[in-house]
């Protein structure tokens, strides 16, 4: 029996660790993963909040938890108030059913909000300024108070690169749509809040990490480098070759500019980004 779970098996991560697996895994989903997933034990659910999966978890199994809200736009408070109730009574009866395993929850750098000095590391300051980081630091500390050292939070910068992306989900997935359509790029606020781009390839290398170590504690995922939106177009047309575009929109709340420390991931996980952007970008867009 598999010792592995991914919970939100058919979301963008959950799919690309399920298609990743080297061994056995149990794979929990609502709807069809993404691509195929031959070393995954496929556990369907209605939904995750249901509980209908719990009975399949062994008990000292860990649990990568990649389900929850995905869209860094969110508006939706109630939303956010619904994940972390139902993540509170997810923990309970898991516990209720005897699993005494390790929990790693996939978070956001979104909770650090305008974080000020970077690269930001793990004791910085979280000060969201948008709904969706504040349903990410909720959910934090919501699962946190009720399984405490038997938890593993990854904060994870802005993850691409993956052919599993659907429509608008990240900008380079926009910018790869709009490129291929001859569209219209909507650039919101000045361009020039930067950010942390994680190859999927790292990010999946550091929840796989993560679940073959010992609880962690709070770690930032991220490669400590960061470009603003202007560099990002102006690297998309030079690998591209192809003109992009703008329309340009006022934005009167962003997240400030956020570059992730990750060395206190490479000192308990043993891992460390190994695609450099550029790199990333040119499999991305010529793949």
């Amino acid at each position: 029996m598999s010792d592995i779970v991914i919970l939100g098996a058919s979301g963008l991560i959950g799919s690309e660790l399920a298609a990743r697996a080297k061994t056995p895994v149990i794979a929990v989903h609502r709807s069809p993963l993404r691509g195929p997933a031959p070393n995954a034990d496929l556990v369907p659910t209605r939904d995750l909040f249901s509980l209908d999966w719990v009975g399949a978890v062994p008990k000292t199994a860990t649990i990568l938890h990649c389900a929850g809200l995905s869209n860094p736009r969110l508006k939706d408070r109630n939303a956010a108030l619904i994940e972390a109730q139902g993540n509170i009574r997810m923990v309970e009866e898991l516990r209720y059913h005897g699993w005494t395993g390790h929990l790693v929850l996939l978070s956001s750098a979104a909770v650090y909000g305008a974080p000020g000095p970077m690269p930001v590391t793990e004791t910085s300051r979280t000060q969201p300024v948008s709904a969706y980081g504040r349903a990410k630091l909720g959910l934090e500390r919501s699962v946190h108070a009720h399984l405490g050292p038997r938890l593993t939070i990854l904060r994870l910068s802005s993850v691409y690169g993956s052919a599993m992306a659907r429509e608008g989900q990240g900008i380079i997935k926009i910018l790869q749509d709009k490129i291929a359509t001859d569209g219209t790029f909507q650039l919101f606020g000045d361009g020039l809040t930067a950010r942390d781009f994680l190859h999927i390839s790292d990010a999946c290398a550091a929840v796989i990490a993560a679940g073959r170590k010992p609880p962690g504690g709070i770690l930032n995922i991220g490669t400590g480098r960061a470009i603003n939106t202007r560099a990002l177009l102006d690297l998309t047309r030079k690998i591209t070759g192809k003109p992009l575009r703008l329309e340009r929109h006022p934005l009167s709340a962003e997240a400030g500019s956020t570059v992730l420390d990750p060395a206190k991931a490479r000192e308990v996980l043993g891992w460390e980004p190994v695609v450099a952007l550029e790199d990333g970008l040119r499999r991305y867009f010529k793949g």
